[in-house]
């Protein structure tokens, strides 16, 4: 699975009173916008909506929250799902371990 990375929420367009660009540029709405503190965030539509009650509502996580890095990123579970989720136990998906012997090795 994988995390959002270098990604500092557009600040110079924050400052000029705009959206970050993947909400303005999201043709979906999907993306929200807002101040965690001020319990409100907003879509390229211009929907606002209580950021408590988005992620209540919908079943809202963090990825890799157990790792202590606090995100400030929330998914949501996807709604009216087109494709099945992917059956994750299916032969071939599983994670693959490699195991090295350090004591063969030659340098």
């Amino acid at each position: 699975m994988g995390t959002v990375e270098k990604c500092d929420f557009c600040p110079d367009m924050i400052r000029q009173g705009k959206m970050p660009a993947c909400v303005s540029g999201c043709p979906m709405d999907a993306i929200y916008f807002g101040d965690q503190n001020e319990d409100a965030v907003t879509n390229a539509s211009g929907v606002t909506v209580r950021f408590s009650q988005l992620l209540e509502d919908n079943g809202g996580y963090r990825h890799l929250e157990e790792l202590g890095t606090e995100p400030r990123v929330y998914y949501l579970p996807p709604k009216n799902r087109k494709y099945p989720v992917p059956d994750m136990k299916s032969p071939g998906k599983e994670k693959k371990h490699i195991e090295m012997d350090m004591g063969n090795m030659q340098m």
